[in-house]
């Protein structure tokens, strides 16, 4: 009886959070009139907002979110109301007498002051000569700019005035300026009625930076883009442009969906919170990720940046998550998406499934879709497991479907959702509904809704009968299942696909010509799943190593990476291999090694086995003369087996011949 109650006082608690932190949807907001008053010298800004909202039912009070935000006047309707604190993060508005709003249509007007935070909401952010003002909103902190219904699935409309200190600064937001004129407290900017968006991408700027344009064609629209850095200049800022309209037009000839924005603009500044913020119109970025050329060192990371964001106006600003559980739905897409246009311009290698599962790394061993309570889930949330895991899932499902499938269903899903909100489920039907005959929802799910990743154990009767069973990869001891296609191929070239669903305990495998081997979870149909094989099975691919295709290799060397680095192997298998073949050492070796020997090692041979390897990998980059000490471990290294221990000696007095590395090598 005891523990029945401890359950239902529990489950109570945790719905009264929940109620106290989500807002109820019987009141809509429509449109927002917001104006703010920066001040750029002192430490707090003045506001006041109109926001139209549509009441459905017959409400005593009205609640929206505050936070940090001091209430100096309110009204609705152009009736003074009461301010209530419900919470930290949330005010309600209540009419005299106790009378009650009536269903329909009503304007509420509140005046506000509040002060610069440090990281989120409205701040000051440090330039190389000065200071300007800044938002940073996603997920839940514009409440800390103006009151708001700061939910994703709250979209409304947005007309922004912003005063700016003089004319030496402009006023920057997500629509063009319309208006601009001086006044006593300053210049005051108008801009355009916003599109239907989500309170975290009101973007809101004021500063004295100049900037680069150009006028750029977009699908069927030409549109001015900017850059706001510093010292803009075509020479400092002309490789952003060129990436901002490659991308752009990518993403428009991908979805079908035209731009749907006026204009572009960028700017670069001393961000906290993250290195860039997919704020339409007006996207963050971090410094220096807007001033490069092709030649700088971190070209890659700065284009794949700005690919990322700019992938967000379609998933993500356009089509939003309808709540911060389904944040995968955006982000995985996004970075899958960018991924794959950038893979285009042959600046990213293809996605592996060491990007995706890190056993060390527990962010990526999450689920994808968890309830959330409070603020602090939500921030938590944007995490590998969103990007990483999940656009691998989303691979793994166009590599299953087909590109162009993906492609159809992915461009109608968007049209379904244009400026709405969607939820997994949403995702889920899109493809059920094109795909009947593939178990796509238990697929979807099982990996949606699960800790971890499944493990395949391949068992040879040795008569060409193979058996497979699942096992949990996951940091807890759970006993979970998922629903997996599995893919193989033959050394005869041949190849194969199986479902293994979540409710069977095994499916078996006969293969009526026996080749010489047999590879499970392919590159043509990749998985988020590992394979692991009988020892007998291990050695026979050593053995034929030679034969198999070269992307099939560095698959195979995926799997052993995160075999080993999840305890299911030890080794010396990889060793061996390394031994048998010199085309082995590809980019994903050197990572193999690397973990290996920090894990296992004493100081000495991994000194030299690390330095070893990268002066023969990346000798041509200079890189001889590096200091490979801050690779090695401090404390003292766990036992090692002998054949580890000899291959580690061989190769320390060069009784090992130094392998030739093949880097761009296809098959």
């Amino acid at each position: 009886m005891s523990q029945l109650l401890t359950v239902f006082v529990l489950l109570h608690l945790t719905a009264q959070e929940i109620w106290t932190f989500r807002l109820t949807r019987t009141v809509l907001p429509r449109h927002y009139s917001l104006k703010l008053h920066p001040n750029i010298d002192g430490d707090h800004f003045q506001g006041e907002v109109s926001i139209t909202v549509s009441s459905q039912m017959e409400e005593r009070r009205l609640i929206l979110h505050s936070m940090n935000l001091t209430i100096t006047q309110a009204t609705v309707n152009r009736q003074p109301v009461e301010v209530k604190e419900e919470s930290e993060q949330r005010i309600s508005l209540g009419l005299q007498n106790e009378e009650r709003f009536q269903p329909g249509e009503h304007q509420i007007r509140l005046v506000f002051n509040g002060t610069y935070q440090d990281r989120c909401g409205l701040r000051k952010a440090r330039t190389e000569e000065g200071v300007l003002i800044v938002n940073e909103s996603e997920p839940g902190y514009a409440r800390r700019i103006f009151p708001c219904f700061d939910e994703p699935s709250f979209k409304a409309r947005f007309n922004v005035r912003l005063i700016a200190p003089n004319a030496t600064y402009r006023a920057l937001s997500n629509m063009p300026e319309i208006a601009r004129y001086s006044t006593k407290a300053g210049i005051i900017y108008d801009f355009a009625t916003s599109v239907v968006m989500s309170t975290y991408l009101l973007s809101l700027v004021i500063t004295d930076y100049p900037f680069y344009e150009e006028m750029m064609k977009i699908g069927d629209k030409t549109i001015p883009v900017r850059i706001f850095t510093s010292k803009a200049s075509k020479e400092k800022n002309g490789a952003a442009v060129q990436a901002v309209k490659f991308y752009m037009n990518y993403y428009t000839e991908y979805t079908g969906i035209p731009c749907p924005l006026p204009k572009l603009d960028f700017i670069e500044y001393e961000k906290k919170k993250s290195p860039a913020t997919e704020t339409w119109g007006l996207v963050q970025f971090n410094w220096g990720y807007l001033s490069y050329n092709q030649n700088s060192t971190l070209y890659g990371l700065y284009v794949t940046s700005m690919a990322h964001e700019l992938s967000h106006f379609w998933f993500g600003n356009l089509v939003t998550n309808d709540w911060w559980s389904d944040l995968w739905i955006q982000e995985s897409f996004a970075s899958f998406i960018s991924k794959k246009s950038t893979s285009r311009r042959n600046l990213i290698k293809e996605m592996t499934l060491t990007g995706a599962i890190r056993f060390e790394d527990q962010s990526t061993m999450r689920q994808m879709v968890v309830p959330l309570n409070n603020t602090q889930d939500t921030q938590d949330r944007f995490n590998q497991v969103v990007y990483r895991k999940g656009s691998y899932l989303l691979r793994s499902l166009e590599r299953l479907i087909g590109e162009e499938a993906f492609q159809e269903i992915s461009k109608e899903y968007l049209k379904k959702h244009l400026f709405k909100t969607a939820t997994t489920n949403d995702v889920i039907e899109a493809f059920e509904e094109k795909l009947p005959n593939i178990n796509i929802r238990s697929f979807l799910e099982s990996f949606l809704f699960q800790e971890g990743c499944p493990i395949i154990n391949v068992n040879d009767s040795g008569d060409g009968l193979y058996t497979l069973e699942q096992v949990s990869g996951s940091s807890k001891e759970y006993d979970s299942k998922w629903t997996v296609p599995v893919s193989y191929r033959l050394g005869n070239g041949s190849r194969g696909l199986i479902w293994f669903d979540r409710d069977l305990e095994s499916v078996e495998i006969e293969i009526r010509n026996l080749s010489d081997w047999i590879l499970f979870n392919t590159h043509q149909t990749p998985g988020l799943y590992l394979v692991n094989y009988t020892e007998r099975m291990w050695l026979n691919l050593v053995r034929n190593i030679d034969t198999i295709p070269l992307r099939e290799r560095s698959k195979l060397g995926d799997n052993l990476y995160l075999l080993y680095i999840g305890k299911y192997i030890n080794c010396d298998l990889i060793f061996t291999i390394i031994n048998k073949n010199s085309q082995m050492l590809l980019d994903w070796m050197m990572d193999v090694i690397a973990e290996i020997v920090t894990r296992t090692m004493c100081f000495p041979i991994q000194y030299a086995i690390l330095k070893d390897l990268i002066e023969g990998r990346f000798g041509d980059y200079q890189l001889a003369q590096a200091d490979y000490s801050d690779l090695c471990p401090s404390d003292g290294a766990p036992e090692i087996t002998d054949a580890h221990q000899a291959y580690c000696l061989r190769w320390m007095t060069r009784n090992l011949i130094k392998p030739d590395i093949a880097v761009n090598g296809t098959q």
